[in-house]
């Protein structure tokens, strides 16, 4: 799968061998989802790996049961898709998953030993099957919330019934682990004061960046290109040099769905071009990824279809090079209950390029870390005239050549690779185990 939420696992798989961990993934045959990245697959393609898919009976799959690109819904119908996932699917619309994960997980403990079963959600149900397994098998087991589960912001309980069953569900998953690692201190203290939890159990484990995707060598003199039009605006690819060069490039990379619009953002930039003449001339706003149906309409209603270049969707090493041949990067959470947990994963790759960040982010663990990042610009994700200013700012930093660069040792704890070997330090304790060497497994227990 593509898109960013596949980053942190995929990368902490790739890198656990480095430090003596020896991975045994078990997923799903790919369906029907917004994007595919074949790029990240390759990754993982290394000594000490191993995947195995199975087969899913979730609601996905009537597009399919094989790789199915499925367009983005308009976010009123993705609503109420995911109002009615949540009416009829506890915990969630993955549960078909269940029972060939279970056949699929047995027969791969039995088949080699292993040391632990780790997890990470969403989706839930990842949960119910890792908990399951590490029982039957008395192994120990290791949870990972990238969100909240009970306290997500963007899950809706329809009943007193569903949410009751979710914070048992949740209750006795947490109750049978061993250790459980969340990305911030919101979720983690969510989770703690629902549960009892034990602060010992409990480790913060931050979103990050994978420093190989930066490499200097990956982007010689990249330009993010304007040639050609199409959808919203003008479409272009990166790689190709024109009069680009001169622009002042804002870029997002990633997906609009739930709270986070491109909306605000683009009445801030058009509010922008319409009182200064030189941004207006020079200022362009590039977007990668997957758009809102609505937004041909708004861009052409506020008069910036020469403004704004749409891309598509890209591979991952793309995005990361245009990332950086970019001039600002900005990213959007919108205020609602519970924001102030959320800790998007396109903020750290984001980090990983070292490029100023604007932020249209509540209070809250995204605001702290883009103020931590030493380059990040904030303003209220609903408020347009501190949008405006914001850009008019960065753009002024831009023509003066005075755009910050961040400091690249303060962004250490986002670096995935040392996250790897925190957390493959975390499994050997809890396995008992000395550092062995990547695909060495014992004969016996």
């Amino acid at each position: 799968m593509g898109l960013s939420g596949v980053q942190r696992t995929a990368k902490l798989v790739k890198y656990l061998p480095d430090s003596g961990v020896d991975v045994s993934v078990l997923t799903v045959h790919p369906g029907a989802y917004f994007a595919f990245d074949h790029t990240l697959a390759t990754e993982l393609e290394r000594p000490g790996v191993s995947i195995r898919r199975t087969r899913s009976l979730d609601p996905t799959r009537l597009f399919g049961q094989r790789e199915t690109t499925v367009a983005l819904p308009a976010e009123g119908r993705r609503g109420f898709l995911a109002r009615l996932s949540q009416w009829v699917f506890q915990p969630d619309n993955k549960i078909g998953w269940y029972p060939f994960a279970l056949h699929a997980g047995r027969h791969m403990l039995r088949a080699r030993p292993h040391d632990l079963v780790f997890a990470s959600a969403p989706p839930y149900t990842g949960l119910l099957v890792a908990k399951r397994l590490a029982e039957q098998f008395g192994l120990p087991l290791v949870l990972d919330f990238r969100d909240d589960w009970v306290g997500n912001p963007r899950h809706m309980y329809p009943t007193r019934w569903h949410a009751r069953m979710a914070a048992r569900m949740e209750r006795r998953v947490i109750q049978a682990a061993a250790e459980i690692h969340v990305i911030n201190r919101v979720i983690g203290d969510a989770l703690r004061e629902r549960n009892d939890l034990d602060n010992a159990l409990l480790h913060i484990v931050p979103q990050g960046f994978d420093p190989d995707d930066f490499a200097l060598e990956k982007s010689p003199g990249l330009v993010i290109s304007e040639a050609g039009r199409s959808g919203p605006g003008k479409s272009g690819s990166p790689g190709e040099s024109d009069s680009a060069a001169s622009r002042c490039t804002f870029l997002y990379t990633g997906i609009f769905y739930d709270a986070q619009k491109p909306d605000v953002f683009l009445h801030a930039f058009a509010a922008a071009a319409a009182t200064d003449q030189e941004f207006r001339g020079q200022a362009r706003a590039h977007f990668m990824g997957l758009i809102p149906e609505y937004m041909d309409d708004l861009v052409h209603r506020l008069k910036l279809n020469e403004h704004v270049v749409y891309h598509g969707y890209l591979s991952h090493n793309e995005t990361v090079r245009a990332q950086q041949a970019a001039d600002v990067l900005w990213l959007t959470i919108g205020e609602r209950p519970g924001s102030e947990g959320i800790s998007t994963g396109k903020l750290y790759e984001y980090m990983g390029a070292c490029r100023p960040i604007l932020g249209l982010v509540p209070v809250g663990v995204a605001r702290d870390d883009i103020a931590a990042h030493g380059a990040g610009f904030v303003a209220h994700p609903d408020r347009t005239g501190e949008v405006t200013e914001r850009l008019l700012e960065l753009f002024h930093l831009w023509r003066r050549g005075a755009l910050p660069i961040p400091d690249r040792n303060r962004l250490k704890i986002f670096d995935r690779r040392e996250g790897a070997r925190r957390i493959a330090d975390h499994f050997r304790t809890l396995a008992g185990r000395s550092t062995r060497t990547p695909c060495q497994w014992p004969d016996s227990r």
